[in-house]
C-alpha cells in the first residue's frame, strides 16, 4: 500500500522490517529488491 501512494522508501523500510522477523519471506524479498532498484539503490 505505502508503494501504491508514493511511500517508496517507507514501503521498502516495511519489507526489511519483516525479513529481519521472518527472512525466508520470498515476496518480500523479491518487493524489497524491485523497491531498491526503483530508489536508484540508495541506502535509507
Amino acid at each position: 500500500m505505502l508503494r501504491e501512494i508514493g511511500e517508496t522508501n517507507r514501503a521498502l523500510e516495511a519489507f526489511e522490517q519483516a525479513l529481519e522477523i521472518h527472512p525466508f519471506l520470498d515476496n518480500a524479498k523479491n518487493m524489497a529488491k524491485t523497491l531498491k532498484s526503483e530508489s536508484g539503490d540508495r541506502d535509507i
